[in-house]
Parts: structure tokens; sequence; C-alpha cells
């Protein structure tokens, strides 16, 4: 009766089997949660580090690209053949970082699914003050929580240097300190 979805169902209905598991382990579909969404890190694992490889590689390569860019800034045709034989010769891949993570969508769009279609979860409860996993945070605790872990995550990761005439990493930077802050927006009221 529920609907997973078409293309997603088989994920979500893999996933949802998963959580039924570890419900079946320690009865507390939180706990569940919890264990299902370490799983999914693990399974993924290799993907996210393959693009982390990739970007790295692309991000030593950069200066190289760049002078490239301002060298044939008139001849495109050029400037495309010498950035293939650079990829070439570094042994790197342009859709190398992203590829792996767009692999990685539809498990979290399954996982997304499960989570917001399943009956199971309502009126669940998990611990302390969340007696309902299928209601938002009455006391607002999780999103704040959230929101601080992810403005402390950024803060760990270190960032190249800015660069006067690079405006996409001035536009990176202005969204990395405003993402948190939108994204606790948006969890305020979401279960």
């Amino acid at each position: 009766v529920v609907d997973y979805g078409s293309w997603l169902g088989p994920i979500a209905r893999f996933l949802l089997g998963i959580l039924h598991f570890f419900y079946n382990l320690i009865p507390n579909y939180g706990v569940g949660i919890i264990l299902l969404t370490i799983l999914v890190k693990i399974a993924l694992f290799p993907l996210v580090w393959k693009s982390a490889i990739s970007m790295r590689k692309l991000q030593i390569v950069a200066p190289k690209m760049k002078s490239i860019r301002e060298k044939y800034k008139d001849d495109k045709y050029r400037m495309n053949a010498e950035m293939m034989a650079l990829y070439k010769t570094e042994k790197v891949n342009p859709v190398g970082g992203c590829l792996p993570l767009l692999l990685q969508m539809p498990v979290f769009f399954a996982l997304y699914r499960v989570f917001f279609v399943s009956i199971e979860l309502r009126h669940a409860p998990f611990f302390l003050w969340i007696t309902d996993l299928s209601s938002h945070d009455r006391f607002l605790v999780t999103p704040i929580l959230m929101t601080l872990l992810m403005w402390l995550q950024q803060h760990l990761t270190p960032l190249p240097p800015i660069d006067e005439d690079n405006e996409a990493m001035k536009m990176q930077r202005s969204m990395m300190k405003w993402m948190p802050i939108m994204f606790g927006a948006i969890m305020l009221f979401l279960p």
C-alpha cells in the first residue's frame, strides 16, 4: 500500500528491510535509523573517498589549468586540446569528483523516501523528549545542535586561500558561511 516510488522503490524497500533488521535487534527506531545511517555511510565511503582523491588531484593541477586558460583564452579549440592533454599527462578526470557523488544520490533519495513514507516511524519514541519520530522537535534541540555541529565541521575543514580574482572561491566561502544557518532554518519544523 505504501508507495516508495517506481525507480527508487527497490532501493527504499531494501533500506527499510535493513531498518527492520536493526529494529529487531534493538527495539528502538531512532537507534535503528542511526545504525542504518552509519551502515549507508560505510557502504558509500569508497565513492566518497574516490571523489575526494579526484578533487584533490584537480586542486593540485588547478594552477596549470589557469595558465592554459590565460594563454589560450582567445582560441577555445586550442585551449580545450591543451586541457585534455594536461588531464592525460596528470592522470586526472574533471568528472571524477562529481560522478561518485551522483552515484550516491539514488541511495540518499531512497533513504529520505523511507523516512518520509514509512508508517512504522509514526508515534515511535526515541529517547528523552523525542516521543514521536514523525514530528518535529518541539524544544528545537536537534536542529540547533545540527546547525552548531555543521558550523563547527566547516570551521575545522581547511579551505584554500582566497584569490582576489577568484570569484568562485569568494562565492564558495560565502555559501559555506550561510549554509549552516539555512539548513538550520529548513530543519526547524521537519521531523
